[in-house]
């Protein structure tokens, strides 16, 4: 992974074997966006998980300010917006 530290990886590493050893789903998202943000130097992470109608809504949300983790918190969109040319966050709806 090109731009990416040693050190980021395995903060990835360690966040990801947390995530599969704990019992709470939401400590163990948290862990993993704090994780991802940090390794990308990226203003906020979102972890969305697809619901039952066809969403992908925020599940968790790690961002530097307040009022923007507030703005994507509870955000959704419909997984149908996402094609396969979308591979970069720049395009994401």
């Amino acid at each position: 992974m090109e731009g990416i530290s040693e050190q980021a990886i395995d903060a990835l590493a360690a966040a990801g074997r947390r995530a599969a050893e704990g019992r709470d789903l939401g400590a163990a998202l948290q862990a993993l966006a704090e994780a991802v943000a940090e390794a990308v130097g990226a203003e906020a992470a979102v972890i969305r998980i697809a619901d039952d109608s066809g969403n992908l809504t925020a599940r968790t949300v790690v961002a530097r300010s307040e009022a923007l983790e507030a703005e994507l918190a509870g955000s959704s969109f419909p997984l149908s917006e996402l094609t396969e040319d979308i591979a970069t966050g720049d395009r994401l709806p």
